[in-house]
């Protein structure tokens, strides 16, 4: 393979970087070897998709691709923070990371599960290190049980930035800890419940404190807007809910 062909495809994960979008790019006449170099080089596309054949990627940018990419989705969270590029990534169980996960945006980096009797997103550690679950939208095929982006086992020090959460029985849900804990903005659109968190923690005591909703919204037909148990502070800055859909 040419130097020069090279060049051309670290230039466009390069332009990618700058907000070009990747749709147009011919990955069927790409060679693993090269995408994989220009991957590798510009650190650009993201590294859930270095497992991914190279044949499905120009479709799930496109947001049309039918490929269930949970496993490699999920071997790279096993081993290190995800960041998710720009496509719809459908899934068939739930991606569980204690490394934190970014996307591109959220209207850009989509989760998008194929059934809705799961939870999309799982956070769940005890280390207290900082971790972050960023810029990533969760769009469930309709309403049913699962979760969209969960947060348990004691999680300290999280933040969720940027993110929106559709058709999910609970779009955010802190199930034992509200301890650090930052939400900013965030969507709900809907949803059983928008926000959730129980301030008793997975050991079996203890409520829940420094938890903190920053410019926050639900939407669209969700039910109950913020439902909060066993918290001791809240720190709530501009939440929003849009009250002709939104009941409680």
């Amino acid at each position: 393979m040419s130097g020069r062909l090279i060049d051309a495809v670290r230039r466009r994960f390069l332009a990618a970087a700058a907000g070009a979008g990747l749709a147009g790019f011919d990955w069927a006449q790409a060679a693993d070897s090269v995408s994989g170099l220009a991957i590798q080089d510009a650190q650009i596309l993201g590294n859930v998709m270095r497992g991914i054949p190279v044949a499905q990627r120009a479709a799930i940018v496109a947001g049309v691709s039918a490929l269930d990419a949970t496993v490699y989705m999920q071997a790279v969270m096993a081993a290190q923070s995800a960041w998710v590029p720009e496509g719809v990534f459908r899934t068939s169980a739930t991606l569980t990371t204690d490394r934190g996960i970014r996307g591109a945006s959220a209207r850009m980096s989509k989760i998008a599960p194929l059934g809705n009797t799961f939870d999309a997103i799982k956070l769940s550690s005890v280390s207290g290190e900082f971790q972050e679950v960023a810029d990533l939208q969760v769009d469930f095929p309709s309403l049913g049980v699962g979760k969209g982006i969960v947060l348990e086992n004691d999680n300290n020090n999280v933040e969720v930035n940027r993110c929106e959460v559709q058709y999910a029985a609970r779009g955010y849900s802190a199930e034992n800890t509200a301890w650090m804990q930052r939400y900013q903005q965030c969507r709900a659109d809907f949803c059983g419940t928008g926000f959730y968190a129980k301030g008793t923690n997975a050991r079996g005591g203890g409520a829940g404190t420094t938890l903190i909703y920053d410019q926050c919204y639900v939407s669209n037909r969700t039910v109950t807007g913020f439902d909060l148990n066993t918290i001791r502070s809240v720190l709530m800055l501009k939440p929003a809910a849009d009250m002709s859909g939104c009941t409680n």
